[in-house]
């Protein structure tokens, strides 16, 4: 949640967490140094937005809608859309 609340700005109430898995990607110097805890959220509004706007940027996407983001993204994102999102 540290990380969460450091990362994402939500107006509303988180209803549901759960961990999913754990993510380890070698592919480029940052992954090579973190692992990743991949949780899924659900949450009662869609007012959600990314704090650190300089660095990233996020958007809320219909689920099928997602994979057209996923072809120019690097790292963790398109691992956790083929291997999680994809089949729920």
């Amino acid at each position: 949640m540290r990380e969460w609340k450091e990362e994402i700005d939500y107006k509303g109430n988180i209803l549901d967490k759960k961990l999913v898995g754990i993510l380890n990607d070698d592919n480029r110097p940052v992954e090579k140094v973190h692992l990743g805890l991949i949780y899924h959220f659900v949450g009662e509004s869609p007012e959600i937005s990314v704090k650190e706007t300089e660095h990233i940027k996020g958007e809320l996407v219909d689920l099928k809608k997602l994979g057209a983001y996923m072809k120019d993204i690097p790292g963790w994102a398109p691992i956790v859309y083929k291997d999680y999102l994809l089949k729920i």
